[in-house]
């Protein structure tokens, strides 16, 4: 049984409650508010980890989305390249009129058709009416295949020479006559990339 009047044991329980007491103050003034402080500021911390994961995700997702955008726009530049602009169409017909002259193919005729819209791109059709050998017209189709960009030759009508209109004077070396259609691709302007630089 606890003497509460010995001082011995007064002593005691005065200190037991002082250190209660110094220890309820510590607590409630100091270590609490620096508790509520710490969980906060790791609040802060987890939330702005999560920002930096999100900032990083995105960082990441751009990197991806300029190394796709790259990549498409080096294919439309290759396809562009294919697809004449409208004042190469000039340039275009000088080099056909010089595969012509290189393969002893003489073109009688070019008679520009009305361009089909097909699309992004327009279809510009020529009809031609050219006198050749056989072997010299397959020569310049070949020659028109490799221009570099896209020309399709169609509707491909070939007969000898003497069926032919005989009110043009024909050289005695061509032996045919051929009419064909020469199309050329062209990009609608307003459907042309402006491309950026990233």
């Amino acid at each position: 049984m606890v003497d509460f009047k010995d001082p011995k044991t007064q002593k005691w329980l005065l200190g037991l409650m002082l250190v209660a007491g110094v220890g309820y103050v510590w607590h409630s003034k100091l270590y609490q508010p620096a508790s509520e402080k710490i969980d906060t500021a790791y609040m802060h911390y987890e939330a702005l980890q999560s920002q930096l994961k999100s900032v990083e995700m995105k960082f990441q997702s751009l990197d991806a989305l300029k190394a796709e955008y790259n990549e498409l726009t080096d294919r439309y530049s290759l396809v562009a390249q294919l697809l004449p602009e409208e004042d190469q169409l000039a340039p275009l017909l000088t080099k056909i009129h010089a595969a012509g002259l290189e393969t002893s193919t003489r073109i009688e005729e070019i008679e520009p058709l009305i361009p089909v819209a097909e699309g992004f791109y327009d279809r510009v059709d020529f009809q031609l009416r050219v006198f050749s050998t056989y072997h010299d017209l397959g020569d310049f189709l070949a020659r028109i295949a490799n221009l570099p960009f896209i020309v399709n030759v169609g509707e491909v009508q070939m007969e000898t020479v003497s069926e032919s209109n005989a009110q043009i004077k024909i050289p005695d070396e061509f032996t045919m006559s051929a009419n064909l259609t020469i199309s050329i691709y062209k990009v609608k302007e307003s459907e042309r990339l402006l491309l950026a630089e990233l």
